[in-house]
């Protein structure tokens, strides 16, 4: 019961976040010191930024939903005093204006999970934990070295000071956490992850939603979860391979919500320069697309993908890790075929699916070669392969589908398209040349584009939706209001964004009001 009414509250009170007001963004302050260096994931939340865009308001029937399902096996007086919370969160004691931060970190024994806040106003927490307690969700607050806290169930500590709380998992027994939680609260900034790189890159992101993943230390825990002991991991040397190559890299991702679209920005680094040295040679055969063939596809294709690359290096940087992957996949690897059409690309190469009719998709494969005579070689002794023209061929398969491909110009194509195949020099009306969305994308290694609008206009996924039943047809009230997907990157960064057909209104607030009607408000 105590637990349940711990969850109830604990929304209740996120609830009272998101309405509040945002007037400015805060600068990072000290309370984040607390965090250790040594934390395997960081999540960070602009609560008032989200609240803010979700359109979410004191007297919204969500609130009151909500609010109603606080009050059963509470205190009147209890509610009273949470309600004056919600309608003003800052009598929490909390700066909802700061970011909120979740982080894990490991130990001898297990992950633990946990939160930390700015504090505005500490008499005030102290009030609401003293309220938390009457009720049983905590203890009453007491005074430690330098700090006050109270207890959850035994499960966790909620510690707090002036400027910071910090909401720990019980991993040992109390006096040990105590003296661990001094010495975490008296942390500096050159002690805590503030300092380290990934960090400093993640807040210049300034996203609603941040997050950072240390890649060795997560493949650990993700082992650890999973019950992998040491001396099996052992004898696992690709994963050893991978930890080690990764060993200190920082991965980094920030979710912003604006009117009409979302964004996801990521962000590979790390100062261990051995791994600099593997990130280095992975995305050393990569180039920066040209986007020579965007004209010859419509902006109305569902799908396209493009990526620049130069075959031969990639070629060489498969090899070097061919331990990597498993024994099967290695005798195909060291063939001279492999070598042969790995050795063909250089430069652009792009594949898209320009429209599904009820039959197969139609599709179009256009990439920039260096030499006819490989692909010539290496289709001379496939059976059944046609030869249309020099260099150019078709198959036919099972007699109901007919492949043409080869190459022409120094372009190597593929298609099931005959009329695709004859004007691979015309530039089509409205290419994806000419949009907006991927206007922005010039100079990057690889693209990504896929038309929603198109997508769910299709006969085929239509008749897949209807018979997907009630769940699918769920899925497709949200997805028909989203209009395009694009995705960008370099070597080691990137940004995909999701746009909607409502460029007026902020996303999140289309995703609550969405969220909403499903619950009849």
């Amino acid at each position: 019961m105590r637990r349940n009414l711990l969850t109830r509250l604990t929304a209740m009170v996120l609830a009272a976040v998101a309405i509040a007001a945002c007037t400015t963004q805060p600068k990072m302050e000290e309370y984040a010191n607390v965090i250790p260096s040594d934390a395997t994931m960081l999540i960070g939340m602009n609560c008032q930024q989200l609240g803010n865009k979700s359109g979410i308001t004191a007297d919204d029937p969500l609130m009151q939903r909500i609010t109603d399902s606080m009050k059963e096996g509470i205190d009147a007086a209890t509610v009273k005093d949470l309600e004056v919370i919600l309608n003003d969160p800052t009598k929490s004691g909390l700066d909802v204006a700061a970011p909120m931060y979740v982080y894990t970190q490991e130990n001898a024994t297990q992950t633990l999970v946990n939160f930390v806040a700015k504090v505005q106003n500490e008499q005030a927490l102290q009030k609401l934990l003293e309220t938390l307690s009457k009720e049983g969700i905590c203890t009453a607050p007491q005074k430690a070295d330098g700090f006050s806290f109270a207890t959850i169930q035994q499960d966790a500590v909620i510690a707090y000071n002036g400027s910071t709380m910090l909401i720990r998992t019980v991993d040992g027994n109390m006096e040990q956490v105590k003296q661990e939680i001094t010495a975490q609260l008296k942390q500096t900034a050159e002690q805590s992850i503030v300092s380290t790189e990934g960090f400093k890159k993640l807040r210049a992101m300034e996203g609603d939603v941040e997050c950072l993943v240390v890649y060795d230390k997560f493949f650990e825990q993700v082992f650890k979860s999973a019950n992998i002991p040491v001396e099996q991991l052992s004898q696992m040397p690709v994963m050893q391979r991978l930890m080690n190559n990764y060993k200190d890299a920082q991965m980094m991702s920030a979710i912003c919500l604006d009117d009409g679209k979302i964004s996801l920005k990521y962000d590979l680094t790390t100062t261990n320069p051995q791994t600099q040295a593997f990130l280095d040679e992975n995305s050393a055969s990569l180039t920066p697309l040209k986007n020579k063939f965007l004209k010859n596809f419509p902006q109305s294709s569902p799908l396209l993908f493009s990526f620049g690359v130069d075959g031969v290096k990639f070629y060489d940087s498969m090899m070097s890790q061919i331990e990597l992957f498993p024994a099967e996949a290695k005798s195909y690897m060291q063939t001279d075929v492999t070598q042969k059409i790995c050795s063909l690309f250089k430069g652009d190469v792009t594949f898209g699916i320009t429209d599904i009719p009820m039959g197969l998709p139609t599709f179009l494969l256009l990439a920039e070669v260096t030499d006819a005579a490989p692909l010539n070689s290496l289709v001379v002794d496939i059976p059944g392969v046609q030869k249309e023209k020099e260099n150019e061929y078709s198959y036919t398969y099972m007699g109901m589908f007919t492949f043409y491909f080869g190459i022409r110009d120094n372009v190597l194509y593929a298609t099931d398209d005959s009329k695709l195949c004859a004007d691979l020099n015309k530039a089509v009306d409205s290419s994806m040349e000419k949009s907006s969305y991927l206007a922005k994308m010039k100079g990057s290694h690889s693209i990504l584009a896929i038309n929603a609008e198109t997508l769910t206009a299709s006969p085929l996924i239509k008749m897949a939706i209807q018979q997907g039943g009630q769940e699918a047809a769920l899925i497709m009230t949200l997805v028909n209001k989203m209009s395009y997907l694009t995705a960008c990157s370099e070597k080691m960064s990137g940004e995909g964004i999701l746009y909607m057909k409502d460029t007026q209104t902020n996303v999140l607030k289309q995703f609550v009001d969405w969220g909403k009607s499903l619950a009849g408000m």
